[in-house]
């Protein structure tokens, strides 16, 4: 008595197996003494908009994985990779925990691209971000800045353990190789590292000092270390 009028959407199984929706309007009919009398219900078929719906809701949701995603790598971009490592940051700093952060760069990338092509320089980035990612775990974070530049956060480390993990990537891309055609190119890469301090007020900080720290081994000869 409540509820005169019901609208309700079920999804249905029909004799031939077939999925299909149906929207139903209920109404409910009463006497002179407002006794319930009976419920009036009226069906219609609605699948093909609810199966239209579907498909603009799984477009959507690729479109928004797409938008995080750097499409000639595959991890993160910069937009996504920024929003991860703020609320690391700001979880880090609620517990207490540790976490250091890398700044990755590809030595003398603009020669590969000069020497072998702009084709061949796509090849190494993709080859530059698989091997990082393999020297990862899972638990860590891993984005392309921008260019040839690719950052990542590593969960409840220190600085200490930091450098051991980026010593792994840096031995590791300096023994790579990418085939291009018929040429072999040979890579290295220049890795600064920034632990959080308490007087950051972000992310931002600690990836400014990460940064500085990635030039600073570029300064002292590429192929190398260095932390702030």
């Amino acid at each position: 008595p409540d509820a005169h009028n019901m609208i309700a959407e079920a999804r249905v199984v029909l004799p031939d197996g077939r999925m299909a929706w149906h929207l139903w309007s209920h109404h409910a009919i009463f006497d002179d003494q407002g006794m319930l009398v009976e419920y009036q219900c009226t069906g219609r078929d609605i699948t093909e908009r609810k199966l239209a719906q579907e498909e603009i809701l799984i477009a959507k949701n690729q479109a928004e994985q797409l938008a995080r995603i750097d499409a000639l790598t595959g991890v993160e971009n910069r937009r996504s990779f920024i929003e991860t490592a703020q609320a690391e940051f700001i979880r880090s700093r609620r517990f207490n925990h540790p976490m250091s952060v890398l700044m990755i760069d590809i030595d003398q990338f603009k020669h590969i691209n000069d020497t072998h092509s702009h084709a061949a320089g796509d090849e190494v980035i993709k080859f530059f971000a698989m091997t990082i990612c393999c020297a990862l775990r899972k638990v860590d974070h891993f984005g392309r800045i921008g260019g040839e530049e690719f950052s990542a956060i590593l969960i409840e480390t220190s600085i200490g353990q930091a450098m051991d993990t980026a010593e792994r990537i840096r031995r590791i891309v300096e023994c790579g190789e990418v085939q291009f055609g018929e040429k072999t190119i040979r890579i290295t890469a220049s890795l600064g590292i920034a632990e959080i301090e308490s007087g950051d007020a972000g992310f931002g900080d600690v990836l400014a000092r990460a940064d500085i720290a990635m030039y600073q081994a570029k300064k002292a000869g590429r192929n190398c270390i260095k932390c702030i």
